[in-house]
């Protein structure tokens, strides 16, 4: 099958922790594209710290070369806050990898966790800041 002739991309998110060295199994993935707010495809990672190939159809867009179709990719894990990557780059017959360093929550000391505590969002430009 010609690349350039699908509709479709497929995304590989390879969830790890201690600063990418340990893979976790068991993460919920949530993929949603940036230009609608439904839920398009979803996955959980094997004891690798990968999802299997999570298959996307993109829309038809009938140009000569391929663009790029952004995601945003929700990672979700007891224990650990939720990571939110905004930006992902999807592009029709390509197979993307998509590595994503979890943190674990820190220990609730009876004042409670903070908003920030529980939620990192990252752009695709790698910029972090802070969920609500």
């Amino acid at each position: 099958m010609d690349p350039l002739q699908t509709s479709a991309a497929k995304l590989i998110v390879k969830a790890r922790s201690g600063f990418g060295i340990y893979p976790l199994e068991g993460v919920t993935v949530t993929v949603i594209p940036e230009e609608g707010g439904y839920v398009s495809a979803t996955g959980v990672t094997d004891e690798t710290g990968s999802t299997p190939e999570i298959l996307l159809e993109l829309p038809q867009g009938g140009e000569l070369s391929p663009r790029a179709y952004l995601y945003t990719v929700e990672a979700v894990f007891p224990g650990y806050q939720k990571l939110i990557y905004e930006g992902a780059e999807l592009y029709p017959g390509v197979t993307t990898v998509l590595v994503l360093n979890m943190t674990a929550l820190p220990e609730d000391d009876g004042t409670g966790l903070y908003p920030y505590d529980e939620e990192v969002v990252i752009g695709g430009d790698g910029e972090r800041t802070v969920g609500s």
